[in-house]
């Protein structure tokens, strides 16, 4: 891929960007570097392997949904700066 200034003036655009001509051209040899990184990935010879989603073998330990009691009104409400013992009281936001 080649990268010139027509690309970088359309990165540029897409992600709503306005580089100065010294960062054009840094962009223009950062991207360059990222490109080169990247196809040597397509050197590796990838036969035969399942397509992943992550690294690692990431398994979801869910548990069992139990419904228990919950903490104390009082107690819970001993924590709050003001409350009329039903419900916290917070400052009004909407009018």
């Amino acid at each position: 891929m080649r990268i010139d200034d027509e690309l970088i003036m359309y990165l540029e655009n897409l992600s709503k960007l306005e580089l100065t001509p010294r960062e054009r051209e840094q962009a223009k040899t950062e991207l360059g570097a990222f490109i080169g990184c990247l196809s040597k990935l397509s050197e590796v010879d990838t036969q035969g392997l399942p397509a992943l989603s992550h690294p690692f073998g990431v398994v979801n330990r869910f548990r069992d949904d139990v419904v228990e009691l919950s903490l104390p009104r009082e107690l819970v409400l001993r924590g709050a700066p003001e409350n009329d013992e039903q419900c916290y009281q917070v400052p009004q936001t909407i009018e």
